[in-house]
Order: C-alpha cells, then sequence, then structure tokens
C-alpha cells in the first residue's frame, strides 16, 4: 500500500483528495491536514511515503515553505504539488524547495493517481502544460536559440540544482504519459465532476485574493 497525506487548507478540495485516495486501490490515506503546522508537526511521524500538497496554505504558511522543513530531515518522503498556479515562478520555486511532482487542479482523479503511482515508483510527474514550461526552460536561451536560459535558472539557487535533481528523472516516456489526461471510465468521471467543482471554487478563491 502507498502511505499517503493531503495538505490543503480548502475543505472541499481536501475532502475531494480524500474521497480519490481513499477509493483507490494500491492507497491507504495516512493524514489529512488543512495548515502548515499541523503537517510540519504530524507528516514526519506519520511518516506517509507520498504528500499531495496545495502551494497556497492560507495564512498559516505555503506548500513549499512546508516541503522546505521536511524535506533536508526526511528525504525519503515524496511530495507532489497540486494547485491551481501555472505560473513560472511558482514552478520553480516548488522544485526547487524539493518536490518530486507537480500537478494543476484540473488534472482528473485517474491521472493524478497514476501520477502518484508513477512518483512513488521513482519518477518525476508533471501536469502536460508545467513539464512544457520545464522543458522550454532548456530550449530557449537570450538569443534566440536553443540552451539553458540563465533568466529562468536565477529561480533556483544554483543554475544547476534543478537539472541534477529534478530533470534527470524525466525521459521521453514520461512527456508521453504527462500529456495524458482524460478519463478512464464512467467512474472516473463521477470522480472528475467533484474533484473538479472544489478545484473551481479554489480558483476563484486565488483569484480573487
Amino acid at each position: 500500500m502507498i502511505k499517503t497525506a493531503i495538505v490543503d487548507d480548502n475543505p472541499s478540495m481536501r475532502i475531494a483528495l480524500e474521497k480519490i485516495i481513499s477509493g483507490a486501490e494500491e492507497f491507504e490515506l495516512t493524514g489529512s491536514y488543512e495548515d502548515m503546522q499541523e503537517a510540519i508537526v504530524l507528516i514526519p511521524l506519520m511518516k506517509p511515503d507520498v504528500v499531495i500538497i496545495d502551494i497556497n496554505l492560507g495564512n498559516n504558511g505555503s506548500g513549499i515553505d512546508c516541503i522546505r522543513k521536511i524535506k533536508p530531515d526526511h528525504p525519503e518522503i515524496l511530495f507532489m504539488i497540486c494547485t491551481v498556479f501555472d505560473d513560472d515562478e511558482k514552478i520553480f520555486e516548488a522544485l526547487c524547495a524539493g518536490a518530486n511532482g507537480y500537478m494543476l487542479k484540473r488534472t482528473s482523479p485517474a491521472e493524478l493517481i497514476r501520477a502518484l503511482k508513477e512518483m512513488y515508483e521513482g519518477g518525476a510527474p508533471m501536469s502536460g502544460l508545467i513539464a512544457k514550461k520545464v522543458v522550454s526552460v532548456f530550449q530557449v536561451n537570450d538569443s534566440g536559440g536553443w540552451g539553458w536560459n540563465p533568466l529562468h535558472a536565477k529561480k533556483c539557487k544554483t543554475s544547476a540544482q534543478m537539472f541534477e535533481t529534478y530533470l534527470p528523472r524525466q525521459t521521453s516516456n514520461d512527456c508521453d504519459r504527462l500529456s495524458r489526461r482524460w478519463l478512464d471510465n464512467q467512474e472516473n468521471q463521477r470522480m472528475h465532476s467533484l474533484f473538479a467543482s472544489a478545484a473551481d471554487a479554489r480558483g476563484k478563491d486565488a483569484h480573487a485574493s
């Protein structure tokens, strides 16, 4: 069983994620937390294999800060960012903090479960749009040609940090899998509706703030 924890301050989203994990074979829900302070205390104690974590945790810190606090002492715990944010700064800040995967909340439940399994097995899954943004960092430089873009690289402490710790785990097959975001069956479609409704509400809250 893949022991899984959830960190999300939005009750509707947290409940949706709990239902997805509880209903998935090979997964066990070990904890569900609404803020960073609770998470940084209980996650090291519960020792989940994977953690699904939002970036925006309200006034009680961020998912990125939570990863920074837990990851150094518990590198074996894998963190999957699950958020509405798809801007470059958030993506690279999360990866540099130690996130092992990055999925958007509009991802279907079926794809989220596949991504968690892939991460647990050693992969580094990302939503298609996120993967495209990461790949573009290495493709277009300031001269309009191909190569490393230092303007993006400065978002990490060193330009090699993300390359050495994250991108080597990506393969062409990973990119193919990352581009798939459809539902497997009607049951997943029903769960997707619940998940999408919570994500839409979360997105409106984020844009309003």
